[in-house]
């Protein structure tokens, strides 16, 4: 298999009998649907190698092998090294630095740590998305499973976090209007998103997964039981316009 762009693709050996049975696209190209299958091998041009790469350990081992977070260990040792040894210098390979603000000292990731597990997402948002196209539902069950093990993971600084807008794009993309997985993504802000968790580019959502985020909400909303404050004009003054 030829997988990359011409002159720059990759080239995997897999056995047939092993991809036909996991994927209809390999089936029906095995059926003789494409003419490459004549010459035993197929040309993948828009795909990328990594993510090829990816999808067959999950064919091989039923694992999805994307996590690129260092270790909760890791992250104590250096908080205990910045608390015990005064010389210690935060660098840029720490995946935490100390804060100081109104609530005292603190400690908050770095950028290096939140773009690896970004990383992490768009990793399991590629890989999906070449399942979705391949026609593997079995591949396309073991990403799933890993995004929503990948959610409710408690990560090294004791915090939960939600798919990027990287990872939702990606993701949006490359599926279809109503897809299982952009009804579970929408459902997933609705529930556990909090107010800041757009961030200041809200744009850098597709405006179909805000859409949908709206909808869950208020599919899920119970009427308020008093509603005076939105029937007042004093409760919107003009003036401050």
């Amino acid at each position: 298999m030829f997988v990359g762009p011409c002159g720059n693709a990759e080239v995997f050996s897999v056995e047939k009998a092993l991809l036909v049975p996991s994927s209809a696209f390999f089936k029906r190209v095995s059926q003789g649907g494409w003419k490459e299958s004549n010459f035993g091998w197929i040309r993948m041009p828009e795909d990328k190698a990594v993510v090829f790469q990816r999808y067959l350990n999950i064919v091989y081992t039923g694992l999805v092998a994307v996590s690129r977070e260092p270790g909760a260990c890791l992250y104590h040792k250096r908080i205990l090294a910045c608390m015990t040894d005064s010389t210690y210098i935060v660098t840029e390979s720490d995946d935490y630095i100390p804060v100081l603000d109104a609530d005292g000292f603190g400690w908050q990731p770095s950028q290096r740590l939140i773009d690896s597990i970004h990383a992490e997402y768009d990793d399991m948002a590629e890989v999906y998305v070449l399942c979705e196209k391949l026609e593997d539902t079995k591949a396309r069950k073991a990403v799933m499973t890993a995004m929503i093990q990948a959610v409710h993971k408690v990560r090294s600084n004791g915090l939960v976090w939600l798919p990027p807008s990287s990872a939702i794009t990606i993701l949006f993309r490359g599926t279809v209007v109503n897809h299982p997985m952009r009804r579970y993504l929408a459902d997933l802000y609705a529930n556990h998103a909090g107010k800041d968790s757009l961030g200041d580019s809200a744009e850098a959502y597709p405006a179909e997964f805000l859409k949908m985020v709206a909808q869950s909400i208020l599919a899920r909303r119970s009427p308020p039981k008093d509603t005076s404050d939105t029937e007042a004009l004093d409760s919107y003054p003009l003036e401050v316009l």
